[in-house]
């Protein structure tokens, strides 16, 4: 009896010491095994793609009395991380056929840098080469420097509305007439264009998206020898890569050979994948 009672009071002397302590263990390691590391709790977000990489794809199929095919394609590239600087860069080319005869070919190719694309003013650097053999152009290169101010932003901080101004040096090339006693024609010019370009955008809801821009670039002692390039666009996101874009296109070129239209109209609808 003697010996059980002292057992007794050892299991109880145990239970009060011991099992506290190891409760309390417990409960230690369950706020361990909740808590969340601190540097996984502020890991940053990864950043965001360093470019935004566009390919737009357009084919027309006619048939019947007539018989036409135009296939309109496109890529666009842009500097995602403009705090630093503005990049962008674009694509397009034209080719189309009717009856078996070529009807349209146009090949144009874009570059411009802008230094402070954050700030209201900001310079930049521009170039554009273009080739139209169904209006005469072999080639035209323009390239040089101007200014840009960014009227207004949209709420993440983009563009919204732009004009700028700037002083291009150009080059041009026209295929040779078909009559070699044309003294009248000129292949072959070198001459500096004022460039004024306004540019703009608007999201009217989620997906959807309007722009448009236009540049004017006339000779600079002549301001009724001029180029002039409008375009706007509507966009509607139909996935998160893949969009419905509508275009229209309006081109002028008074320096055009007398038997060719200097406007050159264009309406396209395609679809507008983002890489």
């Amino acid at each position: 009896m003697k010996h059980t009672t002292t057992l007794l009071a050892t299991l109880l002397l145990l239970a009060v010491h011991v099992l506290p302590l190891a409760a309390q263990e417990d409960e230690a390691e369950a706020e361990t095994d909740d808590e969340v590391p601190a540097e996984a709790e502020e890991a940053p977000n990864p950043p965001p793609p360093r470019w935004d990489m566009r390919a737009e794809l357009a084919f027309t199929d006619q048939s019947g009395s007539r018989s036409l095919q135009v296939f309109t394609g496109g890529f666009n590239a842009s500097h995602r991380h403009r705090e630093d600087f503005r990049f962008d860069i674009g694509v397009q080319s034209r080719y189309g056929r009717s009856n078996g005869e070529m009807v349209t070919r146009n090949d144009r190719l874009d570059v411009a840098f802008d230094l402070t694309p954050d700030e209201a003013w900001s310079p930049f650097l521009f170039a554009e080469g273009e080739r139209d053999p169904m209006r005469q152009l072999e080639l035209r290169l323009n390239g040089g420097a101007g200014a840009k101010y960014t009227a207004a932003r949209r709420p993440d901080g983009s563009e919204a509305l732009s004009i700028s101004m700037a002083l291009l040096h150009s080059l041009e090339r026209r295929t040779p007439p078909e009559d070699p006693g044309d003294a009248e024609a000129q292949l072959s010019r070198s001459l500096a264009r004022w460039s004024t370009r306004v540019r703009a955008g608007h999201e009217v809801r989620r997906g959807t998206e309007v722009t448009h821009r236009t540049y004017y670039q006339p000779v600079y002692d002549d301001l009724a020898d001029y180029l002039l390039r409008s375009e706007t666009g509507l966009r509607f996101s139909l996935t998160e890569r893949v969009a419905l874009s509508m275009v229209y296109q309006w081109n002028r070129d008074t320096s055009v050979p007398a038997d060719t239209s200097p406007d050159d109209r264009l309406f396209r609808t395609g679809l507008t994948l983002r890489l």
